[in-house]
């Protein structure tokens, strides 16, 4: 693979784990990426070779809804639009191919939802607002995670009554660096504030070796400390009662 084909490729795979973080801030809502959506129940036997890889397919509980989600960072996003084209084309296919294979109940509504840059939100809604029920375009730079303080599912076109937000949790809660001693966890927050409880409230990392402490990383939007090394997870939740 050529340089610049590798690097539009990292773009891309760093641009469907931001949307992925943005979809699974919302509990009720469930993901499965790189989802293989085959064509193979049309009665056109040439359109039974069409198959898909949806970037992100995203179940979600109480809006009944599953969203095929697709993201593109080009500005002119022409192999997204003769994907929608073609999905609008077989959308009946589609959505019972998804019922057979997911097992997305019959009585849930399936809907495209896009994220592009926001110079081709305009043009490419044109495209989603085709689909019934219609889908949804959102621009890429609104899922960043300091873009927003709580993260909201705004469904107000479809279902005004069901916009839930993401998290209770403001972003000044989020961490900022995390340090674990044979006496205690401190953990700073992004507002300055500092946190600590004994190392023995955590069995886990209690019997951790140094470099198996230090390997830790940031999870729920920075409002969760995981460490692989020894499976062990603490919420910025979990420290306030402690502290």
């Amino acid at each position: 693979m050529r340089s610049e084909e590798t690097a539009g490729a990292k773009g891309m795979g760093y641009f469907q784990e931001v949307v992925a973080e943005y979809l699974r801030a919302d509990r009720a809502c469930f993901i499965n990426t790189e989802f293989y959506l085959q064509n193979d129940l049309s009665e056109n036997d040439a359109d039974k070779e069409l198959h898909w890889f949806i970037d992100i397919l995203a179940l979600h509980m109480r809006h009944r809804t599953a969203y095929l989600c697709e993201v593109t960072y080009a500005k002119q996003p022409a192999a997204l639009r003769r994907r929608l084209e073609l999905w609008r084309k077989h959308w009946t296919v589609v959505c019972k191919t998804l019922q057979r294979d997911a097992g997305i109940p019959k009585d849930w509504n399936m809907r495209p939802w896009v994220f592009v840059p926001e110079s081709a939100v305009p043009s490419v809604t044109k495209l989603v607002e085709q689909f019934e029920p219609k889908g949804r375009c959102q621009a890429l730079e609104e899922t960043l995670p300091w873009k927003y303080e709580n993260h909201v599912l705004s469904h107000e076109d479809w279902n005004a009554e069901r916009v839930i937000p993401h998290s209770t949790m403001k972003i000044d809660a989020a961490i900022a660096d995390v340090t674990v001693t044979d006496n205690q966890i401190l953990v700073v927050l992004a507002d300055g504030r500092e946190l600590s409880a004994p190392i023995a409230w955590s069995p886990r990392l209690a019997d951790a070796t140094s470099e198996q402490r230090k390997n830790w990383r940031l999870i729920g939007r920075g409002q969760g400390i995981h460490w692989p090394d020894v499976d062990e997870d603490i919420s910025v939740a979990s420290l306030l009662k402690v502290a």
